[in-house]
């Protein structure tokens, strides 16, 4: 087991609402539940069910693309609505589920058609489970499967780190559900065929590695001990799973999430209707770890950790880094769902001049120069730097790091997007 020592980053403190030690809870089911079909963005659902229809949990309610990938209802009920979440907002539609207390059992998928050997069966199950993959820029799981397949996977890392500080979602899951996460890394393996494989731990994690050894069967699978700090040691961390020449080869990162969710659809035909994250923060009376069903609503949620622990809050969804500030509780758990963040309200720090002190050179990940990059996109250079700003992985860090408050990963974006629309435009 080696330690690996990584350019750039940051080390945050340990989290003072420490959930690392609190199991997993199943939240109970409230009486309406909204299920949003904005997933993925600019793609036409086709909607199954009609208003005032009775169905049951891991019924099909909708599908979405060529292909016809499966939507399903995460609970038992009846449909009392089909609008759009946000009607000021004009948002993809949403089915509101007035939820059975008497819920059955979830159905299964059914069986799967495909024919041949175990990785194509495997295949067809993710499929049919709707599996979305959690991570940027939420795919299709199967999707994200065959295009490494296509490309051509040299090596399979699950990296069980946390994404962000104050998150311990991954670690409680592997905790719980180490023999299904197994089976589901091995699954993807097959699809794969891939044989070369690694696990990531965190320094805190080290008590694993023995639990893992036991159940690597014949296969070498290597162990790596890396050192905690953020960003995760993925180098570039790009917006797609699939990263490409990292240490010359193809690799493709999981996450114990992402395993977990194929083992359930492989091995109990599962839909994909429910997301385990963390809810932490000082606005939250009771930070815990949570299994929550899609189209939860948040202040649920909420009042089942405790409630908030004043008036004034402010909401993040995912992590205190990379998080996004959300307007309300009102809106429901989807597949995007890493997290809940909830802060006491305070004042932002005002702004400063740039003192020219290097912190943001030194904690960038993947070595740019951020107050260099600062200076050009306020000056509007952004043509100049337009690789810059797409090797930018928008961790933060910088932010984070920087003595003067200069927001600096928010400048980043919005440069981004701008030019971005400008080759649109041209085009």
């Amino acid at each position: 087991m080696a330690c690996w020592p990584l350019h750039g980053g940051i080390h945050p403190p340990p989290s003072p609402f420490p959930t690392e030690k609190k199991s997993i809870m199943t939240l109970p089911i409230p009486e309406t539940m909204v299920i949003p079909l904005e997933f993925p963005a600019r793609t036409k659902w086709k909607i199954l069910v009609k208003k005032g229809e009775k169905i049951r949990a891991g019924e099909k309610i909708a599908t979405w693309g060529e292909d016809a990938f499966p939507c399903y209802a995460s609970v038992s009920g009846k449909i009392c609505e089909i609008d759009s979440l946000s009607k000021k907002q004009g948002l993809a539609p949403a089915i509101h589920i007035e939820a059975d207390p008497n819920e059955q059992n979830v159905l299964p998928v059914g069986k799967s058609s495909a024919s041949g050997n175990s990785g194509d069966l495997y295949l067809e199950y993710i499929f049919r489970s709707g599996l979305i993959d959690p991570i940027p820029p939420h795919l299709p799981f199967y999707q994200v499967l065959q295009t490494a397949k296509q490309n051509g996977v040299d090596m399979v890392i699950l990296s069980c780190l946390e994404r962000e500080p104050w998150l311990s979602s991954s670690h409680r899951i592997l905790l719980e559900h180490l023999s299904e996460i197994w089976e589901g890394f091995w699954a993807i393996l097959t699809i794969l065929g891939v044989s070369r494989a690694e696990i990531w731990l965190s320094e805190s994690q080290r008590k694993m590695a023995s639990r893992l050894r036991k159940k690597e069967k014949k296969k070498k699978i290597g162990i790596r001990i890396v050192k905690d700090g953020y960003p995760l040691p993925e180098r570039f961390f790009p917006a797609n799973r699939l990263r490409i020449r990292l240490n010359t080869s193809s690799i493709l990162f999981l996450d114990p999430l992402i395993t977990w969710h194929v083992a359930q659809a492989i091995l109990h035909h599962s839909p994909d209707i429910e997301r385990i994250f963390t809810v932490t923060g000082d606005g939250i009376r009771e930070p815990k770890n949570v299994r929550a069903r899609i189209g939860t609503p948040l202040s649920h949620i909420i009042l089942s950790c405790g409630g908030y622990t004043e008036n004034h809050v402010r909401l993040i969804g995912g992590g205190p880094m990379r998080g996004k500030t959300l307007p309300s509780d009102d809106l429901p758990v989807d597949w995007t769902t890493t997290g809940l963040v909830v802060l006491k309200a305070i004042e932002p720090k005002k702004e400063m001049p740039c003192i020219g002190c290097g912190r943001c050179v030194l904690s960038c990940p993947v070595a740019l120069s951020p107050y260099v990059l600062d200076q050009r996109v306020l000056a509007h250079e952004t043509r100049l730097i337009k690789h810059a700003l797409q090797t930018c992985i928008l961790c933060r860090a910088c932010e984070y790091i920087c003595p003067s408050y200069r927001r600096l990963s928010q400048r980043f974006e919005s440069a981004l997007k701008t030019h971005l629309h400008r080759g649109e435009k041209r085009k």
